[in-house]
């Protein structure tokens, strides 16, 4: 594979970083699919009753991605089993297409936008609430006779105050007869979501599942059918699964039902151990180690507070120096505007760590690269994404 520049993925399983990397046992498995003929109904029936079971779901199957799920989810609520409907999606033959989404949930951390996910699907979002918070009045007034499902992300502001749970969400839209779609990407603990009323819930098996790239819906039996069927006739086709995502998908999630991962674990304490250690006398930087929401896969990571005066840099100037070094290190960087990045140790190599290290103390204060502007406010996601992009596409 052609790599132009190394990349020390202190980020975790990023999606602009190609996701996991794989363990060797789920590679083993997508190679042997790739060498042989499967009847791909059966396929995906026998990795999906083994995935709902593991999970405690009444169904599952394998698609394309975590996005690809959520975009499927959303025009099984709206056409159902019905094969005109599902044929005719994402045009629905009637108005029975909204989905009320929480207003401080549609940016996905990474910068997808949830809405247009929903659009995908034939869905015509419907934004409950403020950017800053969501109550139960905000969601009965988004709530009517064209609603066909409510869609929950979780994540970061799903758990912080002046939200709805995802209980209380469930809860308000299960009274009104409307199905919940839960896209939890970075979970390891999927079934969590369907005790708490999710009707259908969406994981990713290229991040903490570590395999390849797929995506799992599992959830209410009914739904996870009418899902299964947009993946084959309907706005799921182009999304779907191949035979290598499939065997991936259920050899990850094997692996990590089997929960032997005791090993990797203590390596990452070491690991986080070490880059406090190697950091802690850096002027302007507060390092320690925490605890993150992948406890399962990943029990602690680097937590790095920037005092910009001291250090001589913002938190997301750190964060661009180590990135644009060689080889470029990446930190974890999605609450940079808040004063802080993150460490995670679940894809360092080793000797990580010690480029990690070096690289941090070379980006802090005036080093080689010369003092940075303290008043630059860090440029919105959507806009560097696009500018790097663009820098690919002039090298064509």
């Amino acid at each position: 594979m052609p790599v132009p520049r190394r990349v020390i993925n202190g980020k975790g399983p990023a999606t602009v970083l190609g996701g996991a990397q794989v363990d060797s046992r789920v590679v083993d498995a997508v190679a042997e699919a790739m060498q042989t003929s499967v009847h791909m109904g059966e396929l995906q029936w026998t990795a999906g009753q083994e995935i709902a079971s593991a999970i405690g779901a009444e169904a599952a199957f394998v698609t394309g991605c975590a996005a690809a799920g959520m975009s499927v989810g959303v025009a099984a609520a709206i056409a159902g089993a019905d094969m005109a409907q599902v044929t005719a999606m994402p045009r629905a033959l009637h108005d029975r297409t909204e989905v009320v989404i929480q207003k401080a949930h549609t940016i996905i951390v990474g910068g997808c936008d949830a809405s247009q996910v929903v659009r995908l699907g034939g869905g015509t979002p419907v934004e409950v609430g403020t950017a800053a918070d969501c109550a139960d009045f905000h969601l009965a007034a988004g709530l009517s006779a064209r609603t066909a499902a409510g869609l929950f992300i979780d994540g970061e502001r799903a758990h912080g105050s002046g939200t709805l749970g995802l209980r209380a969400f469930a809860e308000q839209c299960h009274a009104a007869g409307v199905p919940v779609i839960v896209d939890a990407a970075g979970t390891t603990d999927p079934g969590a979501f369907l005790a708490q009323g999710a009707d259908l819930v969406v994981f990713s098996v290229h991040k903490w599942f570590r395999g390849p790239t797929a995506g799992v819906v599992a959830g209410r039996r009914d739904l996870v059918h009418a899902a299964f069927l947009q993946g084959e006739f309907g706005v799921g086709r182009p999304m779907k699964a191949g035979k290598e995502g499939v065997a991936g998908a259920l050899a990850a999630v094997r692996l990590w039902r089997a929960g032997t991962e005791e090993d990797r674990v203590m390596r990452e304490r070491e690991i986080v151990a070490a880059v406090v250690e190697g950091l802690a006398d850096v002027r302007g930087l507060v390092v320690r180690a925490v605890r993150t929401e992948h406890e399962s896969t990943a029990p602690i990571s680097v937590r790095i507070d920037v005092n910009a005066r001291e250090a001589g840099v913002q938190a997301w100037q750190l964060a661009a120096r180590t990135e644009a070094m060689d080889p470029s290190v990446v930190l974890y960087d999605y609450e940079a505007a808040q004063g802080y990045l993150l460490i995670d140790p679940g894809f360092l190599h080793p000797g990580d760590h010690e480029h990690i290290v070096r690289a941090v103390r070379d980006a802090v204060g005036s080093g080689p690269h010369g003092p940075a502007d303290l008043s630059t406010a860090p440029p919105p996601r959507f806009a560097t994404l696009v500018e790097t992009m663009a820098g690919w596409g002039a090298r064509a």
